[in-house]
């Protein structure tokens, strides 16, 4: 009695984990670029997926959508652990407004950036997932010999 019980117990909620399968994105990285200039070191990456088709309808209604870079830089240091030397996260929304039809790209977190204001679908998407001259460390700060990566 106590194992059928268990046995069913078991079966819900294996057929509720099925059905409930979260929404992924498959994102890709693209165009990954590391400058070190004279100054600081600089990323920029681009995001590709960032905003799955399955999210558009939800979107168009007006449900905001969230994006979270999280860049490190890492020392390598060989026969012991790597060092993370620094660490930076980025927050992005992105707002449909149904009444003016409008696409709204706002920075929640780690950058200074204008609101982006924009009808187009695509150029939302793009300023979206874009991250252009992110400064990471002054290059005053890294050692001229280590392994960065």
């Amino acid at each position: 009695m106590r194992a059928a019980c268990l046995t069913r117990s078991l079966l819900a909620a294996a057929l509720a984990l099925g059905v409930t399968a979260p929404a992924r994105a498959e994102l890709r990285i693209s165009d990954l670029d590391v400058f070190l200039n004279d100054q600081e070191v600089t990323v920029h990456v681009v995001l590709l997926g960032a905003v799955p088709d399955a999210f558009q309808e939800g979107i168009q209604g007006g449900i905001p959508t969230h994006v979270r870079f999280t860049v490190e830089l890492w020392h390598y240091k060989r026969y012991w652990p790597d060092q993370r030397l620094t660490r930076k996260v980025v927050e992005r929304s992105l707002v449909y407004n149904v009444v003016t039809k409008e696409f709204k790209v706002a920075s929640l977190s780690g950058e200074t950036r204008p609101v982006h204001i924009t009808r187009d679908v695509r150029d939302a998407q793009r300023v979206l997932s874009e991250l252009r001259g992110l400064k990471m460390t002054p290059a005053s700060a890294l050692d001229p010999s280590a392994v960065i990566y």
